[in-house]
């Protein structure tokens, strides 16, 4: 198949796959859409992602040990636990999709997060989770793996990084 025609389906289904998630926010009674994150956001998340997580994997700031009478509830009470202490209503957050981000203000963190949290579960899709707090200069990451759960949190210095 032609190189330009296996570009613009790419770029076809990019575009529908931004649309269907702009859509399921902007419906999100807890949340309001603002626009779609800057490249500079996309790229802090990934650089930190592909340096701290996936080469040097022992840099968490928390861990939750799992044995086998730990649900998946237990896992989402942690997890949107350690999201609060960070994350409160009105903060503007990015959360991305690789190649793309959505921008959002909360306007209920808790069932904002409890939300996202439940979808994972009831989809069968693990624990993984991470977003941007653009308030509080923050990238958290959250790794669902076979014993623990590690959670991840960096924060920047606002001079260095502009996101907004």
């Amino acid at each position: 198949m032609n190189q330009s025609i296996q570009n613009r389906k790419a770029e076809i289904l990019l575009k529908n796959r931004k649309n269907k998630i702009f859509e399921e926010y902007d419906k999100n009674k807890y949340c309001k859409v603002i626009d779609f994150s800057k490249d500079v956001v996309i790229n802090l998340y990934s650089e930190y992602f592909k340096e701290t997580i996936k080469t040097n994997n022992n840099i968490f700031t928390s861990k939750l040990q799992l044995d086998g009478l730990t649900s998946k509830n237990d896992i989402k009470n942690w997890i949107l636990n350690n999201i609060l202490i960070h994350t409160v209503d009105n903060n503007i957050i990015s959360i991305l999709y690789g190649e793309f981000g959505i921008k959002l203000e909360l306007t209920s963190s808790e069932k904002f997060f409890s939300d996202e949290l439940q979808k994972k579960i009831d989809s069968h899709i693990g624990l993984d989770y991470g977003y941007i707090n653009e308030n509080k200069y923050i990238m958290q990451i959250f790794s669902d793996e076979e014993h623990y759960v590690y959670e991840y949190l960096k924060k920047w210095d606002e001079s260095n990084v502009s996101i907004r």
